[in-house]
C-alpha cells in the first residue's frame, strides 16, 4: 500500500493535479498496475505527504469537504443513566448502563458508552471525527440526549454543560486552522490504526486538559471561540417544565426543548404510563414559548390505544388546535421491545405494532396536515432493526415518504444552485398558546425552496420572565440556510446566501412588524456562541440570558 501512496504522489506533483476526477483516475490507475485490492484513501495519501506537500495539496487532499445546506454541525451527548421521576413508560426501552429509552446502539449512544457519559470526552471525541471528515466545527449545535435532562440534579446539570462547552472553546483553541498539530495530538498516521487502543491513549491525553472550570467562565469564553455552540436542545416530559426548570434552562444556554408530548388523549396516556396529561403539555408550550424557546414535539403513532385513524385526526389537532402548534415535530412509530411492559402485551395478543408498510402509509396521510413553519426532524427512532421485536423493521423510512410542506422537506439540498434563486420574503400569521406567532420566511418560489426564516411571537399576557412585559416581541429563532462547502483551509463565498445578508432582512423584517404592533422592543433567544453576531451586526446587547433591543 506505501507504494502505491508514494506512487500516486509522485504523479500529483508530475501532472500537478488540481481536480478530483484526474486524482480519481490517477488512484485507479495504480491500485489496478500494483494489483491493489483497495483504494489508497485520501486522508492516507494527504498523512504520508511531507508538511509541504501537504500544503501545496490541501484543497485536492485534505478530508474531503462536504456539502452541507444547513449551516450548522451537530453534536449529540447523551447524560449518564438516571432513570425518570414518574417511573418507566410501557414501552420504553431500559438496558442496565445505558441512558434511559436508548438501547446502547445508537452511534450517539456507543461513543458515550465508550467515553464513559464524560461530556468532555464525548464533545471532544465527536470534534475529531468532524474535523478527520472535513465537517465544519465552526458552528455546532449542541443536543443533549437520553432521559429527562431538567430533572437530573441541578449540580449535574450546570458540570456536563459547563463541560461540553469547555470540549468545544479548548478545542478550537488547540486545532481550529492547525491541522499538523491535530494529526499529531491524535496519533493519526498511515500506520496507525482507528482502534479501541489508540482511542484509550488518547482519552488518557484529553482527560487531563479537563481541569476545572465553571459554566459562567465557558459561557463566555465561547461567545468568542473558534467552535462556538450556536443552538442546545434537551429532552424532556410535559409536566417537568415547571417556571424553575424553564429558567434553568435558559441559564444553562438551552434554545430548543424537545417535549414528549406522545399523544393528544390522556387514556393513551395513562395506558403507556406516560405520567402526565394532556394539559401538562398545553402549560408546558405556553410557558416554553412565552420565554422564547424554539418547542419540538415527540409524537408517538401507533401507540396502544390509538388507530391509524384517530393518528390522522391527531396530527391535525396538533395544527389546527392554538394549544400546540409546535415549531418541530419527531414522529415515532411505536415499537415492541423485550424486558417492556409493552412485550408482555404484545406477547398476550393485547397490542399490536404498526408495520413498516402500515407507518409509511399513516406518515403520508399525515404529512399534509404540517405546516410551512414545523420542521419534521425524525419519522422513527434511530434504533438498529435487530433490538425491536416487532414493528417496523427498516431503518430508512423517510425514504419511502413523499416530500411535503415542512422546513426539512423544502430545506435546500446540496445538488441546489442558490446563484440562481430569486427571493421573496413571505410571513405567514398564526395564533398560538395564547400568543399570536409572525413565522417569517425568504423563499424560492419557483423552486419551492426555503432560503431562510426566523420566528417572532408575541406573547401571551401571563409573563413568564421578568424581562418580558407588554411592550416585547419574542424573536425565538433566526435561521438561514447556505451551501457552504467546508473542510480544511476551505473558505465561504461571498455570493452564499448567509453572506447575502439575508439573517439580517428577516429581522428588519420582524423589527418592523414589531414596531407596526405597537411593540418597543425585542428580545432573542441566541445561542451563546451567536450573541456576538447580534451585537455586532444587529445593535442588540444583553440583557439576563436573551440579547436585547430597543425598537
Amino acid at each position: 500500500m506505501q507504494q502505491a501512496i508514494q506512487q500516486i504522489i509522485k504523479r500529483i506533483e508530475k501532472d500537478d493535479v488540481q481536480s478530483t476526477d484526474k486524482l480519481n483516475n490517477i488512484k485507479r490507475d495504480v491500485t489496478k498496475e500494483l494489483h491493489l485490492k483497495r483504494v489508497p484513501s485520501n486522508l492516507n495519501v494527504f498523512l504520508t505527504m511531507t508538511p509541504e506537500q501537504r500544503k501545496q495539496n490541501l484543497s485536492l487532499l485534505s478530508p474531503k469537504p462536504i456539502r452541507s445546506t444547513n449551516g450548522v454541525s451537530v453534536i449529540a451527548i447523551m447524560i449518564a443513566p438516571f432513570g425518570c421521576p414518574h417511573g418507566r413508560c410501557t414501552m420504553c426501552p431500559t438496558v442496565p448502563g445505558i441512558t434511559q429509552s436508548y438501547t446502547g446502539f445508537a452511534p450517539a449512544s456507543r461513543r458515550a458508552t465508550r467515553n464513559k457519559y464524560n461530556p468532555y470526552l464525548q464533545t471532544f471525541n465527536r470534534l475529531e471525527q468532524y474535523m478527520l471528515l472535513g465537517k465544519d466545527t465552526t458552528k455546532i449545535e449542541l443536543i443533549i440526549m437520553g432521559g429527562n435532562f431538567p430533572t437530573t440534579p441541578i449540580n449535574y446539570q450546570e458540570h456536563f454543560v459547563t463541560y461540553a462547552l469547555k470540549a468545544m472553546n479548548d478545542f478550537g483553541e488547540m486545532f481550529h486552522d492547525k491541522f499538523e498539530e491535530f494529526l499529531e495530538f491524535f496519533e493519526i498516521t498511515p500506520e496507525n490504526e482507528l482502534n479501541d487502543e489508540r482511542t484509550s491513549r488518547i482519552n488518557k491525553k484529553i482527560l487531563p486538559l479537563m481541569g476545572m472550570s465553571t459554566l459562567d467562565v465557558e459561557k463566555k469564553r465561547n461567545k468568542d471561540s473558534k467552535v462556538r455552540c450556536v443552538a442546545m436542545a434537551v429532552e424532556t416530559k410535559s409536566e417537568s417544565m415547571t417556571k424553575e426548570k424553564t429558567d434553568l434552562m435558559l441559564y444553562l444556554g438551552v434554545t430548543r426543548l424537545e417535549v414528549g408530548a406522545q399523544s393528544l388523549t390522556d387514556e393513551v396516556l395513562t395506558r403507556i404510563n406516560r405520567g402526565h396529561t394532556v394539559q401538562d403539555t398545553i402549560d408546558a408550550t405556553k410557558r416554553l414559548k412565552d420565554a422564547c424557546y424554539k418547542v419540538g414535539y415527540h409524537m408517538l403513532l401507533g401507540a396502544p390505544g390509538a388507530s391509524m385513524e384517530s393518528d390522522v385526526e391527531m396530527v391535525k389537532q396538533l395544527f389546527s388546535d392554538p394549544k400546540y402548534k409546535p415549531d418541530a415535530l419527531k414522529l415515532y412509530p411505536c415499537m415492541v421491545f423485550e424486558n417492556t411492559d409493552l412485550y408482555d402485551e404484545w406477547k398476550r395478543g393485547e397490542f399490536k405494532p404498526l408495520t413498516t408498510e402500515q407507518a409509511a402509509e399513516l406518515i403520508t396521510k399525515v404529512k399534509p396536515y404540517v405546516p410551512k413553519y414545523c420542521r419534521i426532524m425524525r419519522v422513527q427512532r434511530d434504533i438498529p432493526t435487530h433490538v425491536t421485536t416487532a414493528g417496523v423493521d427498516r431503518t430508512n423510512l423517510r425514504q419511502y415518504l413523499p416530500k411535503c410542506a415542512c422546513i426539512r422537506c423544502r430545506q435546500p439540498k446540496p445538488d441546489y444552485d442558490f446563484s440562481k434563486a430569486k427571493p421573496k420574503l413571505n410571513v405567514i400569521e398564526y395564533d398560538a398558546s395564547d400568543g399570536t406567532e409572525y413565522f417569517f420566511s425568504i423563499d424560492d418560489m419557483e423552486q419551492d425552496v426555503l432560503l431562510g426564516f426566523c420566528r417572532m411571537r408575541i406573547p401571551s399576557k401571563d409573563n413568564v420572565r421578568e424581562e418580558v412585559n407588554e411592550n416585547t416581541a419574542l424573536l425565538r429563532e433566526l435561521h438561514v440556510y447556505s451551501p457552504s462547502i467546508v473542510g480544511v483551509g476551505a473558505q465561504p463565498k461571498t455570493e452564499h446566501v448567509q453572506h447575502q445578508g439575508l439573517g439580517k432582512k428577516l429581522m428588519i423584517a420582524a423589527e418592523e412588524k414589531a414596531k407596526e404592533l405597537g411593540k418597543k422592543e425585542m428580545i432573542v433567544i441566541a445561542g451563546l456562541g451567536v450573541k456576538g453576531y447580534y451585537e455586532r451586526k444587529l445593535g442588540y446587547t444583553e440583557k439576563g440570558p436573551y440579547m436585547w433591543k430597543k425598537l
